[in-house]
């Protein structure tokens, strides 16, 4: 992570971090696997930061619990304790003019503008 944090941060894209456990309760009725699992969200969070991630591309962190095991036929194994970082290829944050949702926006504002139309010659009368 250390040698990852600073490459992210250049990227300025905005990430989301999801935290996983496994489907063994947690031994706690007081700290549950949703609590474990959203843990492990906030020390990614913590060492992407320390490293160089600024607070500000951070979009969300998450706290799945096992509610989205990587091997549900496993639902006790060690994979399924996991973080997941994602990195959207479509941040709202950073969209500007000229993606084809501006270009849309646009062309259905101009489609009703009066100089848009030719009036066809018989409709005239």
């Amino acid at each position: 992570m250390k040698r990852l944090a600073p490459i992210l941060a250049k990227t300025k894209r905005g990430m989301i971090i999801e935290g996983h456990t496994d489907a063994k309760p947690y031994a706690s009725n007081e700290y549950t696997n949703l609590d474990l699992s959203t843990d492990r969200a906030r020390a990614m969070r913590q060492i992407l930061s320390r490293y160089g991630v600024p607070l500000g591309q951070f979009r969300a962190l998450r706290g799945l619990g096992d509610t989205n095991l990587r091997d549900p036929s496993q639902p006790y194994s060690f994979v399924n304790r996991r973080v997941t970082l994602l990195i959207p290829t479509q941040d709202p944050k950073a969209a500007k003019d000229g993606l084809p949702a501006d270009m849309l926006k646009n062309e259905i504002q101009g489609a009703f503008r009066k100089d848009k139309f030719e009036i066809a010659p018989d409709l005239d009368k």
